[in-house]
């Protein structure tokens, strides 16, 4: 993380530019950081590579979301659940693979070169597409920087309430249905796996309902349903109860970060995406690093049922107070802009 956060910065500038040519290099990038771990012979070179990972990783996060709000731009269809989907479909292949490969009795070191192989030949897809996009993609030079926009800023936070969501659900459900609901340890170490795969539905469905829903509506619909399955997972009695709920739960919240980096790829247009993307994620990934802080004092005070119960008023939050920020931003641009002859759906 503490390389992730200064090079998203960077990596702003990078996704203003038309076609987002930067895309390719930051691939390969992440495939030679990912082979570094395994080189490392003591702690200090281990937290170097580990801090390269970390800012490959950040670029190319930032890169690839202002790469999909360019073609979303492009021609109007939405792609941005359907991105995150196919990233946590790929989050839960690797693992079970991993696991698969360290079961088999393979090391780790190649391990990450076969993952930093299969990395490397996606840079060659993505320096196609990239080359393909700069083609249709209009000759306007990068605006630079985009300022410290309210809306934004707020966008930034809501997607940091909904990573501490997310991440909170992640790292504590299982130990909460092994210690609170006693459940085996195989039962328990389904939350974080019905959490992922609950993800890539919720990003699936996002990406079909959006278009119907508007951007506000279906962010209070997901927040909603997030709510609800902490709630029900808080206060399941046994862990066959709390496991549909987990479902529940992954399934609303997943929907939210999509949301949120789409609106802000929209909102910044042409030399700006970037930029804005980049701010987004600087502001949202604290939630990352305060989301532990905040749970672990709260269950140290209170007691993890407690703890997690909280993370239900967090969900609430984001179905209030991002539709009211979307609205709000659909006024204002009514109010700058020609009114449309249709009016926009958000």
């Amino acid at each position: 993380m503490a390389g992730a956060l200064p090079a998203m910065w960077f990596a702003g500038l990078g996704g203003n530019r038309p076609g987002v040519p930067l895309l390719a290099p930051a691939v390969l990038a992440l495939a030679v950081c990912c082979a570094l771990p395994g080189l490392a012979q003591e702690s200090i070179s281990l937290s170097v590579a580990l801090a390269a990972v970390g800012a490959a990783s950040g670029t190319l996060d930032v890169l690839m979301n202002a790469c999909v709000g360019e073609m979303e731009a492009a021609d109007g269809h939405r792609r941005m659940h359907l991105a995150h989907a196919v990233f946590s479909a790929g989050l839960f292949g690797s693992s079970v693979a991993a696991g698969l490969l360290r079961q088999a009795g393979l090391g780790y070191r190649p391990i990450l070169a076969i993952a930093a192989t299969l990395i490397l030949m996606l840079s060659a897809a993505a320096r196609q597409q990239g080359t393909r996009r700069r083609d249709i993609a209009p000759s306007l030079p990068p605006a630079g920087r985009t300022s410290l926009d309210g809306g934004l800023i707020g966008l930034g936070l809501l997607c940091g309430v909904a990573f501490m969501l997310e991440n909170g659900m992640e790292l504590w459900s299982a130990l909460y249905l092994n210690r609170n609901l006693q459940a085996q340890p195989a039962i328990a170490a389904l939350g974080p796996g019905l959490l992922g795969l609950s993800a890539v539905a919720g990003r699936l469905g996002g990406q079909a309902l959006a278009g119907r829903l508007g951007d506000a509506r279906l962010l209070a619909s997901a927040g909603l349903v997030a709510a609800l399955g902490v709630i029900i997972f808080t206060m399941a009695p046994t862990w066959p109860f709390a496991l549909p709920a987990l479902i529940l739960s992954g399934s609303g919240i997943s929907i939210a970060a999509p949301t949120f980096f789409g609106l802000a790829g929209s909102w910044a247009g042409p030399g700006k995406r970037g930029s804005a993307v980049s701010l987004v994620s600087l502001i949202s990934y604290l939630g990352f690093l305060m989301g532990p802080l905040y749970l672990g004092a709260v269950s140290n005070a209170f007691g993890l049922r407690a703890a997690l119960s909280t993370l239900a008023a967090c969900a609430v939050a984001l179905a209030v107070v991002g539709p009211l920020i979307i609205r709000h931003r659909a006024r204002s641009s009514e109010n700058e802009l020609p009114r449309p002859t249709s009016p926009n759906r958000f």
